[in-house]
């Protein structure tokens, strides 16, 4: 089947976005956890500034995908770059004007499979981000999505449990922090 497009802004925040759903969550978290420390403490009469940095370091990990997808585009114009490929049962071949990927199915490591994204990483951090609006009909796309699940080793998205557990484990250091950080007065 075959392939074209470019990747704008929406599509490669998505794609960060899939990729760190942990560290967005986790981020989440302490922000929440921050501004109640800022909270508790100025409503407590103690000085509050030192419950910013989780805070801070929260929206950071939050919105990390968004910053790192605009400066990422504006700088690298092979990200912007229009392409166009295949994909068959023994290869996936991607071109644009500055350079080709021909690999077999073997040379990807792992892939994240979604209705809506399929991430095909060559190394840790180094992916193909693949749409639906980069094939040209929805049997293609389905038909893709099946060959990626065959050919390469899915990489399970979080799991739900072990996120929740690293979460409380998150906010139960941030508590006994917050608690044991706060000046004793007599």
């Amino acid at each position: 089947m075959e392939l074209q497009g470019t990747i704008d802004r929406a599509l490669y925040a998505k794609a960060l976005r899939r990729q760190s759903r942990g560290a967005m969550t986790i981020g989440i978290l302490l922000a929440f956890a921050g501004a109640w420390g800022v909270y508790a403490r100025a409503a407590a009469g103690q000085p509050w500034f030192p419950s910013l940095l989780p805070f801070f370091l929260g929206v950071v990990l939050a919105i990390g995908p968004e910053w790192a997808a605009r400066s990422a585009l504006r700088a690298n114009p092979l990200l912007r770059e229009p392409f166009r490929g295949t994909a068959t049962d023994e290869r996936f071949v991607l071109e644009s004007a500055h350079g080709r990927i021909d690999l077999d199915w073997a040379g990807f490591h792992q892939a994240i499979d979604g209705p809506d994204l399929v991430l095909l990483y060559t190394a840790p951090q180094q992916f193909q981000i693949l749409a639906p609006r980069f094939f040209a009909s929805d049997a293609d796309w389905r038909e893709l999505r099946a060959l990626v699940g065959r050919k390469v080793r899915l990489r399970k998205v979080s799991n739900v449990l072990l996120t929740v557990a690293v979460l409380l484990v998150v906010i139960l250091v941030f508590l006994a922090w917050a608690l044991f950080s706060t000046p004793q007065t007599r």
